[in-house]
C-alpha cells in the first residue's frame, strides 16, 4: 500500500486509504465505499469532504444517485505544486519580518548593539529609530536613491528631524539636488564631484550610532551599529571629508524656491 507517501503529501491516513479504495473500485456509492472500508457513515462522509477539498476526487449525481470516483494520481503532483508555490509565499513573508526579528533578538541578547532591516518598510524603521536619538545627524549621502525609493516617506523624515530640532550636515554628489543648504531645515550641505565620489548608498552618524543604508529597490537593507569607538572613528572621517568637500552655491532661483532661507554656517 501506499498510505505513506501519500500521507508525505499531507492527507490522513484514512483519506489515503478512501483514495486508494477509489482507484481500485472505480465510481461508487456512499455505501459501496462503506462496504469496501472499515470506517462508519459518519467519518466517511467527512473522509469524502476532504478528498474534495485536496481535489482528488470527483462526485456526480445521476437519479437521485451520487457516486465518488477518484481523480487521476497526476492530481497528486498538482498537490506538490501547490505547496511550493505555498512554501515560496511563506519564504518571502518570512524575509519581510526576518530583519527586524533579527534585530529584536540582537538587542535582546546584547549583540553588540548591531540591527538590521530590509525592504522598504526596514528602512523606514531604520531612519525612524535614527530620528528618535534627537541629536545632530552627519551624513554621507548618495546622488539621490533616497527621493527615488522612499519618496513618499522623504518628506515626512525632514519634517520630524525638523520638528526634533536636528541640525544635519550633508556631504553628498553634485548631482545630489535633494538636500540643499537651508537654514529653515537645520541643515548644511557640502558636496564632491560625483566623479569623484561615485558614493551608492547613505551613511548616516548620530551620536554614538551609525546607519548604512542601501537604497536601490533590489537590494534595500539597512545596518545600524550603536557603537561610541566605531560612530567617533567615522565622525573623523566624515570631518575630513567635510573639509575637502566644497560649500555649494546656489543660484538665484534656487535661492528663491528656498524663500531666500539658505545660509551659509560657519562650521
Amino acid at each position: 500500500m501506499h498510505f505513506e507517501a501519500l500521507e508525505h503529501l499531507g492527507l490522513s491516513e484514512k483519506d489515503a486509504e478512501v483514495y486508494q479504495t477509489l482507484l481500485k473500485i472505480g465510481p461508487s456509492t456512499i455505501q459501496t465505499i462503506l462496504d469496501a472500508v472499515p470506517y462508519k457513515r459518519g467519518d466517511l462522509y467527512n473522509i469524502i469532504t476532504s478528498l474534495e477539498e485536496w481535489d482528488l476526487i470527483e462526485k456526480k449525481e445521476t437519479d437521485k444517485k451520487k457516486t465518488y470516483t477518484a481523480k487521476h494520481p497526476s492530481k497528486l503532483e498538482d498537490i506538490i505544486q501547490r505547496q511550493h508555490q505555498e512554501l515560496e509565499q511563506q519564504k518571502n513573508t518570512l524575509q519581510d519580518v526576518l530583519g527586524n526579528l533579527t534585530s529584536m533578538y540582537n538587542l535582546s541578547y546584547h549583540k553588540q548593539g548591531v540591527q538590521y532591516f530590509e525592504g522598504k518598510q526596514g528602512i523606514i524603521n531604520a531612519y525612524e529609530k535614527l530620528l528618535d536619538i534627537r541629536e545632530p545627524i552627519d551624513s554621507i549621502e548618495d546622488k539621490g536613491e533616497m527621493g527615488k525609493f522612499i519618496s513618499d516617506y522623504l518628506k515626512k523624515f525632514i519634517k520630524k528631524r525638523i520638528s526634533r530640532e536636528i541640525f544635519n550636515r550633508v556631504i553628498a554628489p553634485s548631482t545630489n539636488e535633494i538636500n540643499i543648504t537651508s537654514r529653515k531645515e537645520l541643515r548644511e550641505t557640502r558636496t564632491i564631484k560625483v566623479t569623484e565620489f561615485p558614493f551608492e548608498m547613505d551613511i548616516k552618524i548620530c551620536k554614538n550610532t551609525l546607519l548604512f543604508v542601501t537604497l536601490k529597490k533590489e537590494s534595500a537593507i539597512a545596518i545600524m551599529i550603536e557603537d561610541p569607538i566605531i560612530a567617533h572613528n567615522f565622525r573623523i572621517l566624515f570631518q575630513f571629508l567635510w573639509h575637502q568637500a566644497t560649500k555649494r552655491v546656489l543660484s538665484p532661483k534656487e535661492i528663491g524656491e528656498n524663500n531666500s532661507d539658505v545660509t551659509v554656517f560657519n562650521t
